[in-house]
């Protein structure tokens, strides 16, 4: 999807992570991996090479092949970024290979069992109206344009950036919330076909307390996924964590729904979402795009694979869930949420500097009514005494003439059209508007949203 929107989603979603950090209670039954994942003890990973190319700075997708890495950007506006990028070893852009028709929002890049052939998954969604999405497959080696598969997701439109195939070629994407859930090729793909996607597992990452820009959220977040050279395991990635599940199997989805996987910290992420072994599935190789830091060039990293596993979580407690709603809510939920709020707040504003302006206006054109002189009283000391009237004798009261005042209606107003000092209702009068005009409520204005789907 276009580069701007996912932007203000991100920034949508860093607002997102700070309510929820605030809510009490929000993910109060799983606690952070004990000994993985800690910001103090996270090492930096191994700069490989960095991509001096202005193509490159919104990557979300990478394979680390034999001879190079391969790479694509998520959504951009721009045509020349919509490419798939081979790199040799040193990070330079060798061949930019273009799509047969236009993508829409690549988020990962997989391997085929045998290594020969490239898979991208065109599945990403930030503003949830895709419940169709592809998978694009082409020669890991280039030299021709990806071809598309189209696959409909079952229970409406999802947000999905992790893409890894099993050992039998079948296809599974992994979705981007805090409830991560794992869909699978229902059958074949075939060209031209549209193949549904079965939902066949959920998973929820341990969490840590590696930092990263995104705060929690940042690190419950499926951004991408791979699969080691021999299958045998298999990776998901956050914008902090890697977490690595054995698949002694082949059986991918009860690897990542039962298995317990081992945490490495990827402290120098910022935006991470690629994700590939090495080729000698050793260690982890990863990239974060830089499209938020102008002139500053994306890096490959590798990380030595963590050996620990992560902590189990403990048994829920008897007495109920004692999480908040929010922990429930996928990253979109989140992002719609702190939009609508702020929407909200905004509206709230015009309106009150509308109503203040309104409100100086009219009581500047409005005449003022001279107030009625009180009686005066008399003074404290012998000044207030007529001459000559002993201390101990009561002192007149000096007395001028009053303005008259004017009669109050039965609504309180004044004659002049200005409410009476006593207000609307008080002393069981009947309320008046402003300046003695009855109070009328604006109509609620309707509004419309285009409902419609690509």
């Amino acid at each position: 999807m276009p580069h701007l929107i996912t932007t203000g989603a991100r920034v949508a979603v860093a607002v997102a992570a700070t309510l929820v950090a605030a809510a009490a209670g929000s993910f109060a039954g799983a606690p952070a991996v004990a000994g993985a994942g800690l910001a103090a003890v996270a090492e930096a990973g191994t700069k490989l090479c960095a991509i001096n190319d202005e193509r490159t700075v919104e990557l979300s997708g990478l394979v680390a092949t034999a001879s190079g890495y391969v790479a694509v950007n998520d959504g951009s506006d721009l045509e020349e970024r919509k490419r798939v990028f081979l790199l040799d070893r040193k990070c330079k852009v060798i061949d930019a290979v273009p799509f047969a028709s236009e993508p829409r929002d690549p988020e990962d890049l997989a391997l085929s069992p045998d290594g020969k052939t490239l898979w991208i998954a065109d599945t990403g969604d930030n503003t949830a109206d895709r419940d169709r999405v592809a998978l694009w497959r082409m020669p890991v080696t280039g030299g021709k344009r990806p071809e598309i598969f189209r696959l409909r997701y079952p229970d409406g439109a999802r947000d999905a950036e992790a893409l890894l195939i099993a050992k039998d070629g079948t296809p599974h994407l992994i979705t981007k919330g805090a409830k991560a859930l794992i869909y699978r090729a229902a059958g074949p793909l075939v060209k031209g076909q549209e193949t549904p996607l079965v939902q066949v597992g959920q998973l929820d990452l341990p969490r840590t307390n590696t930092s990263n820009p995104l705060g929690m959220i940042g690190r419950i977040t499926v951004t991408g996924a791979a699969s080691a050279p021999d299958g045998n395991r298999v990776a998901l990635r956050s914008y902090a964590d890697a977490f690595e599940f054995d698949v002694p199997d082949g059986d991918l989805v009860k690897a990542l729904t039962t298995g317990r996987p081992r945490v490495t910290p990827l402290p120098d992420e910022p935006w991470g979402e690629a994700i590939s072994y090495s080729p000698d599935g050793a260690r982890f190789v990863t990239v974060s795009e830089t499209a938020q830091s102008p002139g500053v060039d994306p890096v490959l990293r590798a990380y030595d694979q963590a050996t620990v596993l992560a902590t189990a979580p403990p048994a829920a407690k008897p007495a109920g869930d004692e999480r908040s709603i929010l922990s429930t809510l996928s990253l979109s939920d989140l992002t719609t949420l702190v939009s609508a709020v702020g929407g909200v707040g905004l509206v709230l504003v015009a309106l009150g500097v509308v109503g203040i302006v309104r409100s100086r206006r009219a009581a500047a054109a409005e005449p003022t009514v001279p107030r009625p002189a009180g009686p005066a009283r008399a003074g404290r000391s012998g000044a207030g005494r007529k001459k000559g009237q002993a201390s101990g004798t009561p002192a007149t009261r000096a007395t001028s003439t009053p303005s008259p005042v004017p009669p109050e209606d039965a609504a309180g107003v004044w004659p002049s059209g200005k409410a009476g000092a006593t207000g609307g209702s008080a002393g069981g009068r009947t309320r008046g508007g402003v300046y003695g005009k009855p109070m009328t409520a604006k109509p609620d204005r309707d509004v419309t949203a285009d409902g419609g789907r690509r």
